[in-house]
């Protein structure tokens, strides 16, 4: 699930949907089978997609953001540890599973091959805007209601003299 307090539809295809009560006179997302997600108002009950829109598969729920913060940055230095000392991310890899949507690292969006909104796998480069630091942690965020998977982060880091 890709939404809070979500539920889902399978069955005939369908442009209305009820039994979504507990979550009446919210701004839901609607994410149909093809991927595409829409935001509703829930009223009575019930939810309806724009006109024209029918799907046979769907997932009802309130929008969130997914939040990932690195921990602070370890590097084993001939000359000791890296953690007070200012550092920068060059370049950061970044393994992605099955990532459909719009994450961003550190504020800047992650962009990787899309092949009729199939989900992702495999790795991307990007150089993150920020500067020296001591910590050398990065935020990964996905405000769509999509999948977004992050298997690993690596990359060229530098350290400023001790």
């Amino acid at each position: 699930m890709n939404t809070d307090a979500g539920l889902v539809y399978t069955g005939p295809a369908a442009n209305s949907f009820t039994g979504l009560a507990h979550l009446d006179g919210k701004t839901i997302y609607i994410i149909t089978d093809t991927g595409a997600f829409y935001p509703v108002r829930v009223s009575g009950g019930t939810a309806t997609l724009p006109t024209g829109v029918t799907t046979t598969v769907a997932e009802f729920g309130l929008p969130f953001v997914s939040t990932l913060q690195t921990l602070r940055l370890e590097l084993q230095t001939p000359a000791g540890t890296s953690q007070v000392r200012r550092k920068r991310w060059n370049r950061v890899a970044l393994r992605l599973y099955c990532t459909l949507g719009a994450p961003t690292v550190d504020g800047e969006p992650i962009t990787y091959p899309l092949a009729a909104d199939r989900p992702y796998t495999g790795d991307v480069t990007l150089h993150p805007p920020k500067g020296w630091d001591t910590d050398g942690a990065m935020v990964i965020r996905q405000a769509d209601p999509r999948p977004c998977t992050a298997l690993a982060i690596t990359g060229d880091v530098e350290l400023a003299d001790a």
